[in-house]
């Protein structure tokens, strides 16, 4: 009510309610005191939003949409009305005439009603169109009127929620509320143990049984229930499993449930009733919830009255099916919250009726691989039966995405649910599958002459105890592949660089097919064995070359098939340019080569670098590269077996230019000393007839006639150092066997110079007689034995030619000296020393020969500074090379 003094009343802020103008602005509104202010009588804002939205179309768009329509419609009922058969019996009009007869046949009449319905459609159409243009004409008019209908529409679906949260509210507070204490009742009740107020319903209690008629009672429904049982039931096959016993018959069903039955009348006729369940299966409740065995018994019960035991059985089977997936669905969530964490992925139940679908390894790129744990018809196992199929839980596995497993089976106890035995299971038998599609690729990959051993242990039931061994001659211990059970990732030991970049390689792609996984395998150990090589190579010194690639094709000719490292070294600065040691490895184990290079250049003859051209495989060191792992003795070994490979290749390079027959032979000779002498296999060149040359033939000793046979070996070689400058020198070993009367003269010299080493003890046990650092030694079978040296990767033939011709020389000699009594001294290949003069200065002279025959022979006479025949020394040396 306003005051009663008359003045208008002041607001809060000092604003006049009847002269805002003259009354003080408090708070600073008089800087607003123009705009208008909303009263009560000012409607309220309408929302617009609508006017905006997609479901606004423009008219033009209607009127296109329903001329379309119209047009469509119109093709459609002239199809229509054309496909219409027309009447036979209606004569045709001649002569253009026209006839005024109406045509009333049905295919007419059809024709126009159709057409009638078309016309009529499309009318009322437009007529509505023509209502909504001109209603378009006020469009701001009919655009507020919707703006109030969209207002009243939200005004009222306001109040409805307003009413429905009350209801809500209402009933939610039923379970809030408490009623008010009855105390004088329960005074009354606590005082004299009853209230007035409590009715009486006037029920007599039964009497209570005693226990003889407790037990006459239940030894009657014993007789019930056996006679109902085996007389008048069908039974199933599985209730066949029964005992009757306190009233009730106790089914067994193995591995699944316990249900006790009872019968409330003797009418065979009358239903059984459900007393009690139990399952038989671990893990389980002690007791049933009493809601759950509620709702049990009720619909237990409902199936027995309508189908019988046979229903009973099915929704009790059914049910318990259910509860073991449900089971093993929370053990799985267990397992994912637990050790297999971040390992499993398991659908959502709602997605999928009654199945259990897990997927394991979800960490791994590429294809998936899950299991479904579901409840399967059983009409496959039962099509033999006349009993209806009954649903048991299946097991199905998918490796690989799509790729249903059918020829491996996972034994599942299912009266035993553990999930992470089911898991463990199907991941060891899908590791053992990966491994051995591994082994199969490797074998195939290897060939038949691999001497790659594969190992595969495998297990139904542990991840861990599956793995592959993968082991060849020279590596020092096996390659184990395993993988990973609760990631699935492939694990590669012994730890090393190589074998770790590639099993992160490998886990972090999505190709991980057998195939594929076999030939990184094979690179892994390749690799492996390229880097002890390298190692032992670098601290030996060994250079190691790079040569012109060359393609895939020309190695497999040199090399062969399953070629995965190719190196090639110089062992020593002193080796010739032509000449490389090459080290291969491949799934048949390592093996060493000699290779003969050559200067590759390209189309404008520039010289690109070295090339192979041709290679030759090494075979006396596979014994040894079998027993032994890369080490500096094994390449020194290696080397000194190049050496001769070498040798060899140039010595039947050489044969062969000289059209010379020859063949290699493996012979045994003993290494090791006299104490313990080792037995081992070495190679030699046996050429049936050498050929001898000469430049002279003063002698009618010397024969013309082929040596033979010969045999070369290769005796070692020695690295001598001048100026800085290394050399490499070839030691061969020659044999040939020489007749009697061969080389008299030679095998007289040698007989006596053994005799007088044997008696001087010079030489303990010494059988052979030798000339100067055992050049040249005879046998007394007359087996000769030469020793020669020759540079690395020179020809040696025309060495052997020209020692021949030193010994027929030094024979011719022996000779000489024989019929002058002269006395010789010593005697080599490379000098002749006698005595020509028994004086007491003895005169001696000594002739010097060159190593290839070809130069003039020297003499020296000694003493040097008083042998009377110093003056006449040139003409004694130039009668000597006449």
């Amino acid at each position: 009510m306003p005051p009663s003094n008359g003045t208008a009343p002041t607001l809060v802020n000092g604003v006049s309610h009847t002269d805002s103008s003259s009354a003080p602005a408090i708070n600073g509104d008089g800087a607003h005191d123009s705009a208008p202010r909303p009263t009560k009588e000012d409607p309220p804002t309408l929302d617009q939003s609508w006017r905006h939205s997609a479901a606004n179309k423009p008219m033009g768009k209607i009127l296109q949409r329903l001329a379309n329509q119209c047009l469509k419609d119109l093709r459609d009922t002239v199809t229509s009305m054309a496909e219409t058969p027309i009447d036979g019996s209606v004569a045709p009009l001649t002569n253009g005439a026209v006839s005024h007869l109406v045509d009333k046949s049905e295919a007419s009449v059809n024709k126009k009603l159709q057409f009638m319905k078309f016309a009529n459609s499309q009318r009322d159409r437009f007529i509505k169109m023509l209502v909504l243009v001109d209603w378009s004409k006020r469009e701001e008019e009919m655009a507020r009127l919707v703006d109030l209908k969209v207002w009243q529409e939200k005004e009222l679906n306001a109040h409805r929620d307003a009413m429905h949260s009350i209801g809500l509210t209402k009933r939610d507070m039923f379970a809030a509320k408490m009623p008010n204490p009855n105390i004088e009742g329960a005074l009354e009740y606590l005082s004299t143990g009853s209230a007035s107020r409590q009715p009486d319903l006037g029920y007599i209690p039964p009497k209570r049984l005693t226990a003889k008629q407790l037990l006459r009672t239940l030894q009657d429904m014993n007789v019930i229930l056996i006679t109902r049982l085996n007389l008048h039931e069908d039974l199933l096959p599985h209730f066949n499993n029964y005992d009757v016993a306190n009233g009730r018959a106790t089914f067994h069903v193995a591995g699944e449930f316990e249900v006790d039955l009872s019968v409330a009348e003797e009418d065979p006729a009358s239903p059984f009733y459900f007393i009690d369940l139990r399952f038989l299966f671990t893990p389980r409740a002690r007791t049933l919830p009493e809601g759950l065995r509620a709702q049990i018994e009720g619909r237990s019960n409902q199936a027995l009255a309508s189908t019988g035991l046979q229903g009973c059985y099915d929704f009790l089977h059914n049910f318990v099916l259910t509860h073991k997936l449900n089971t093993l669905r929370q053990q799985a969530i267990e397992l994912l919250h637990g050790k297999w964490f971040d390992c499993l992925k398991i659908e959502d139940w709602r997605r999928v009726h009654r199945i259990l679908v897990v997927q394991y390894w979800t960490g791994l790129a590429g294809k998936k691989s899950w299991i479904e744990l579901g409840i399967s018809t059983g009409r496959g196992k039962c099509a033999a039966i006349n009993s209806p199929p009954t649903p048991t839980l299946t097991l199905k596995w998918h490796r690989s995405k799509d790729e249903l497993v059918t020829d491996t089976t996972v034994e599942v106890d299912w009266s035993v649910l553990d999930f992470e035995s089911i898991i463990q299971a199907v991941v060891a038998k899908h590791i053992s599958w990966t491994l051995g599609q591994i082994r199969d690729q490797l074998t195939a990959l290897a060939g038949t002459k691999t001497r790659l051993e594969t190992k595969l242990c495998t297990s139904d039931s542990s991840p861990q105890a599956c793995h592959l061994s993968l082991s060849l001659p020279g590596l020092p211990e096996p390659i184990t592949v395993s993988q990973e059970p609760f990631t699935g990732q492939f694990v590669f030991a012994p730890p090393t660089l190589i074998s770790m970049q590639a099993q992160q390689r490998l886990n972090s792609e999505t190709n991980r097919e057998p195939a594929y996984i076999a030939q990184m395998l094979a690179h892994v150990m390749a690799n492996d064995a390229r880097e002890r090589m390298s190692r032992v190579a670098r601290l030996l010194d060994w250079r190691q070359l790079q040569l012109v690639k060359q393609d895939q094709k020309t190695l497999v000719n040199h090399f062969g098939p399953g070629l995965l490292v190719v190196r090639a070294y110089q062992c020593h600065k002193a080796w010739s340019k032509p000449w490389a040691l090459a080290f291969t490895f491949s799934l048949t184990g390592e093996k060493w080569w000699i290779m003969r290079l050559e200067d590759r250049s390209d189309a404008k003859g520039q010289v690109l670098g070295q090339a192979i051209a041709s290679v030759r495989h090494i075979s006396s060191v596979e014994p040894l590269a079998n027993q032994l792992s890369f080490s500096q003795d094994l390449l020194l070994k290696v080397e000194h077996a190049a050496v001769a490979e070498v040798s060899y290749a140039t010595i039947a390079k050489d044969l062969e230019a000289k059209a010379i027959p020859y063949k290699f032979r493996s012979i045994r000779v003993l290494t090791g000393g006299n104490t313990s002498p080792l037995e081992r296999l070495a190679t030699a060149i046996y050429v049936p007839a050498l050929p001898l040359m000469h430049t002279s033939s003063r002698s009618k000793e010397r024969s013309a006639k082929p040596v033979g046979p010969v045999r070369l070996t290769f005796d070692g070689f020695d690295v001598t150092s001048i100026e800085g400058s290394d050399t490499i020198d070839v030691k061969h070993e020659i044999r040939l066997q020489i007749g009697p009367a061969q080389f008299k003269h030679l095998q007289e010299y040698l007989a006596v110079k053994r005799t007088q080493l044997h008696d001087s003890s010079a030489k303990q046990n010494h059988d052979h007689a030798s000339v100067h650092e055992n050049d040249i030694v005879i046998s007394d079978a007359g087996a000769m034995s030469l020793r020669s040296r020759v540079p690395f990767g020179e020809p040696f033939i025309s060495r052997i030619q020209d020692h021949m011709k030193a010994i027929e020389r030094m024979n011719f000699y022996l000779s000489t000296f024989s019929k002058h009594k002269i006395q010789c001294k010593t005697m080599t290949l490379s000098r002749v020393r006698f005595t020509y003069r028994a004086t007491e200065v003895p005169l001696q002279a000594i002739l010097l020969f060159s190593p290839d025959g070809r130069q003039p022979i020297k003499l020296r006479l000694e003493p040097t500074g008083n042998n009377p025949h110093q003056r006449i020394r040139a003409l004694l040396e130039q009668r000597t090379n006449m």
